[in-house]
C-alpha cells in the first residue's frame, strides 16, 4: 500500500514537472518568437528619445521695414543635469556657479529642478553673462562639470519701448496653454503672451529642430540618431509707420502731462487740476483704411 502511494506521488510530482516546464518553454516561445519583433522594437524605443529645440522667431517690422522687434544673441550659462550624477557633485557645481555668477543659489537649483525643461536639453541658469565670468568657467572647467557657455537667442527692440501694447511680449507657456494651443510644444518653450506676439504666434514661431539621440539604462546620451534642422519663424510686416507711433506716443503723453497741470475751474473752493489718468489715440490713413499708429498712455502691454 505504501509501495502504491508513493508511485502516485512520484507521478503527480512528474506532471507538475512536465506543466511547468512546457509552460516555460511555451513564455519563451511567446516571447522570443511570436512576440519577439514587437518586443524588439519597442525596447529599441525606450532607448531612443526626442528632443526639440526651438526655432529663431520671426521679426517684426513696421510698414516702411523698419525692424521693430528681432531676435540677439545672449551669452547664457547652462546646465547639463545628467552630467551631474551625483548630489556632493550637483550641490558643489551649484555653489561655485552661485560665487561665480552672483546669483542666489537657490535661484539655480530651482531652475535645475525645473520639470518644464526636457532632462536631455542643457538647462539655462544665467543669460548675458559677462565676459570674464564666462572665461573663467572656461579656463576651470574640471570645477564645472556638465557647465557650458552658449548663445541662446531672446528678443530684442531695436527702436525701444515704441508700442508695447501693439507689439505684446512672449514668455514661457504654461499648463493651460499647453492644453489649449494647437501645434507641437513642449513645457519650458517661449510663447506669444499678447498683442503682435500672441495673435501671429503660429506665423512667428516657426519650426522647431527635432534630434532623436540613443541613451543608456541611466539615460547618459549615446550618440544622436537623426537630426532635423529647424525653420526659423516668419516674418512680419505691420501697417504702423513707427516715426507716426512715436509721434503719436510723445503727443499724447505731454497733452496729458499738461492736462494735469490744468485748473479744474468746477472746483470753486480750492485749487484743483483734472486727473487725466490715461488716454488712447489711433490714427488711420483716410485713403486705406490702415492703421498707422496705436498709441496709449500709460504705456501697458
Amino acid at each position: 500500500m505504501s509501495d502504491q502511494i508513493r508511485e502516485k506521488r512520484i507521478g503527480i510530482v512528474g506532471v507538475i514537472i512536465i506543466a511547468i516546464f512546457l509552460t516555460l518553454v511555451s513564455r519563451l516561445y511567446y516571447l522570443q518568437i511570436a512576440n519577439g519583433e514587437e518586443f524588439s522594437q519597442v525596447a529599441s524605443a525606450n532607448q531612443l528619445r526626442v528632443v526639440q529645440t526651438e526655432a529663431p522667431r520671426g521679426r517684426i517690422l513696421d510698414a516702411n521695414g523698419v525692424v521693430l522687434v528681432d531676435n540677439r544673441i545672449s551669452r547664457s550659462i547652462v546646465v547639463d543635469r545628467l552630467e551631474l550624477n551625483n548630489e556632493k557633485t550637483k550641490t558643489k557645481v551649484i555653489g561655485q556657479l552661485s560665487i561665480v555668477l552672483g546669483v542666489d543659489r537657490t535661484e539655480i537649483e530651482k531652475r535645475i529642478a525645473d520639470l518644464k525643461i526636457s532632462q536631455y536639453k542643457p538647462v539655462p541658469v544665467a543669460i548675458d553673462v559677462d565676459i570674464d565670468k564666462i572665461q573663467y568657467i572656461k579656463e576651470h572647467q574640471e570645477d564645472f562639470p556638465g557647465v557650458d557657455a552658449v548663445p541662446l537667442p531672446i528678443r530684442r527692440y531695436p527702436e525701444g519701448n515704441v508700442a508695447p501694447h501693439v507689439l505684446g511680449y512672449v514668455g514661457e507657456i504654461n499648463d493651460d496653454e499647453l492644453k489649449t494651443r494647437k501645434g507641437n510644444y513642449q513645457l519650458g518653450e517661449t510663447i506669444g503672451k499678447s498683442g503682435v506676439e500672441l495673435a501671429y504666434e503660429e506665423n512667428l514661431r516657426g519650426t522647431p529642430s527635432v534630434s532623436t539621440v540613443q541613451v543608456d539604462k541611466n539615460g547618459s546620451v549615446l550618440k544622436t540618431v537623426n537630426y532635423e534642422p529647424p525653420i526659423p519663424g516668419d516674418d512680419l510686416i505691420l501697417s504702423i509707420d513707427v516715426n507716426v507711433q512715436k509721434t503719436a506716443e510723445e503727443s499724447l503723453s505731454g497733452q496729458i502731462e499738461q492736462t494735469r497741470k490744468q485748473q479744474d475751474k468746477n472746483d470753486k473752493e480750492k485749487f484743483t487740476t483734472f486727473n487725466a489718468p490715461s488716454g488712447s489715440v489711433t490714427l488711420l490713413d483716410p485713403n486705406t483704411g490702415q492703421v498707422k499708429a496705436m498709441a496709449s498712455y500709460p504705456p501697458s502691454d
